[in-house]
């Protein structure tokens, strides 16, 4: 059995499984689209039968979801309404999580395409049942896993195997508590350093994202950038990731200070249904 969640912009929570969960919830095959489409790039040759795969490109999902919205003793029909209304955005992504029994909870951040037909009635009766579907597109055309982490390395150096079984590539991030000097040895056996500063601003810890495309930024819990930290920081890094199908092994140490060091990752896979 699979359960469903929507998250709002503003962390407002439906849990849309089944009526036993919330007075708003999915119809039954009422979740369309939402798979991951990939655009390849190929050559052929007068010499070899076929073609060749030269590069993918993983472009956006987009799909439908179809709510009932049935009133109670608690909540009129209106109030549903608009409380479902209002956790929708055609800019700013909700987050739609599939739990299943294989992968786990699986996270796509989808947007509306366009916002929704006003409803056709607007009825008083409190036993009246909604049915609303609206059109939802995830940009970045990916099921996300849940944050992995590595066991924390303390007194001791402490090795991290990852394995991507996703579609696109993996960058891990280092993180290290206040006061802390991290060090990691990637793949090639180069090393990164990450030293996070004591005191109150950095009770808890820093980020070092670990990935060119977001310029290997460091960042608090909150993924709000540390722009000193990050100045004195990104001209040490370098990026090596993990190939979608292939495994790389890390190091991780604490070089000095009291706290613990880890990495975290995450992989994007097509589709949470499988």
């Amino acid at each position: 059995m699979y359960r469903y969640i929507y998250t709002s912009p503003s962390g407002d929570r439906f849990d849309l499984t089944s009526r036993r969960t919330s007075p708003i919830y999915l119809q039954k095959g009422g979740l369309k689209g939402l798979v991951g489409q990939i655009k390849a790039a190929t050559t052929t040759s007068l010499l070899s039968p076929g073609q060749q795969v030269t590069s993918i490109q993983i472009e956006q999902m987009s799909g439908s979801l179809t709510v009932w919205i049935r009133p109670g003793r608690e909540h009129s029909i209106q109030d549903l309404r608009a409380r479902w209304a209002q956790a929708l955005s055609t800019f700013t992504p909700g987050t739609l999580t599939v739990i299943g029994p294989t992968l786990g909870a699986l996270s796509a951040r989808v947007r509306l395409v366009e916002l929704p037909d006003p409803p056709e009635q607007n009825p008083t009766s409190r036993r009246h049942i909604d049915e609303q579907t609206v059109q939802l597109v995830a940009d970045e055309g990916l099921w996300w896993t849940s944050r992995l982490q590595s066991p924390p390395a303390t007194t001791s150096p402490v090795t991290v195997e990852i394995t991507n079984p996703g579609a696109t590539t993996i960058h891990p991030r280092l993180w290290a508590a206040a006061g802390t000097t991290a060090k990691v040895r990637l793949p090639s056996g180069r090393t990164v350093d990450l030293a996070v500063p004591g005191g109150d601003g950095y009770a808890r810890g820093r980020w070092l994202l670990m990935d060119p495309a977001e310029s290997y930024a460091v960042v608090d819990s909150d993924d709000v950038l540390d722009e000193a930290l990050w100045r004195s920081t990104r001209d040490g890094v370098v990026a090596e990731s993990i190939p979608r199908g292939q495994s790389r092994t890390y190091r991780i140490e604490r070089v000095s200070g009291p706290g613990e060091v880890r990495l975290e990752w995450q992989a994007g896979l097509l589709t949470p249904w499988i």
